[in-house]
C-alpha cells in the first residue's frame, strides 16, 4: 500500500503516455503512427523531409495545449488556409500529408 504517494507518479505516466507515442511514431523516417499508416499519411517538415524527434515533441505539445484550451476551435484554421494546416502543423513547421501516390482512371 502506498497511501496515495505513487498517484503522482501514475498520472505523470498517463498523461505523458499518448505523448511518446505520437512522439515516437512521428519522429524520424516512417513518419506516421499505425493509424496514420492505415489511411496512407504521414507527417513531413515543411521542406518535405521526416520530423526529427524534437520538432514531433514541439508539435505534440503545441496539440496539447492548443486543442484542448480553446475547446477545438483552434482546428477552425485548417478551414480558413488553402492547405488545410492546424495551428499545431503552423507552428511546428510540419504538414500532414496523403503518403498514397492518387491514380487518375481515364
Amino acid at each position: 500500500m502506498t497511501f496515495g504517494l505513487l498517484a503522482p507518479v501514475a498520472a505523470l505516466i498517463v498523461l505523458l503516455t499518448p505523448f511518446a507515442y505520437f512522439v515516437w511514431f512521428t519522429g524520424g523516417r516512417n513518419a506516421a503512427t499505425p493509424g496514420m499508416r492505415l489511411f496512407d499519411l504521414k507527417l513531413v517538415r515543411w521542406d518535405g523531409g521526416s520530423p526529427d524527434y524534437v520538432q514531433a515533441g514541439v508539435r505534440a505539445a503545441l496539440f496539447a495545449v492548443t486543442v484542448p484550451t480553446t475547446s477545438f476551435l483552434v482546428l477552425i484554421v485548417m478551414v480558413l488556409n488553402e492547405r488545410r494546416r492546424a495551428l499545431h502543423d503552423i507552428l511546428s513547421g510540419t504538414v500532414v500529408i496523403n503518403d498514397k501516390p492518387v491514380m487518375i482512371l481515364s
